[in-house]
């Protein structure tokens, strides 16, 4: 009955802790993508979902003080694990431009496999995240996604943007 109270009195802080506690692939209830049942039925109920945002004070879905449902970093494709690092550098200053994110966006993650595993390295960002995250629209704020496709793979070619060894 209280989840009945919730949904009808505070539905914004009802979807976006649903959001919150749901995984971007998870199955609930016989839905395929829960994550996009829950985000269409809130903009039929006229609560505005934002795109993520590459400048996000949180990695995760928030509602912000307009009363917008903003979409998190970590829920992106191939994003998760660099979401909390690009919120930190976030932080003590936004990102202007794509050339300064890639400049900037320099984190610590873990081998996953060799024989460094579970030893810390620095890096940047992969080609897919900033791909993905171009995609789910984090840098729209910035410029149309095409715009920010093309300066980054310019910048690329210049070699003013240094590829990740990963890439």
């Amino acid at each position: 009955a209280y989840e009945i109270w919730l949904k009808h009195n505070y539905f914004k802080e009802y979807m976006t802790a649903l959001m919150l506690n749901t995984g971007s692939n998870e199955k609930k209830h016989g839905m395929e993508n829960v994550l996009a049942e829950y985000t269409s039925y809130s903009k039929k109920r006229g609560v505005k979902v934002l795109s993520p945002n590459i400048n996000a004070p949180k990695a995760d879905f928030y509602l912000d003080a307009d009363g917008f449902i903003n979409f998190g970093l970590e829920h992106v494709k191939q994003v998760a694990s660099a979401a909390e690092q690009i919120v930190r550098i976030t932080a003590t200053q936004p990102f202007t431009s794509m050339a300064d994110f890639y400049e900037r966006c320099v984190y610590e993650s873990e081998v996953a496999s060799g024989k460094n595993a579970g030893k810390k390295r620095v890096t940047k960002p992969t080609k897919a995240v900033v791909e993905n995250l171009i995609y789910a629209g984090a840098f729209d704020r910035m410029g149309t996604r095409r715009d920010m496709l093309k300066e980054y793979y310019l910048a690329r070619k210049k070699k003013e943007i240094a590829p990740c060894p990963d890439d």
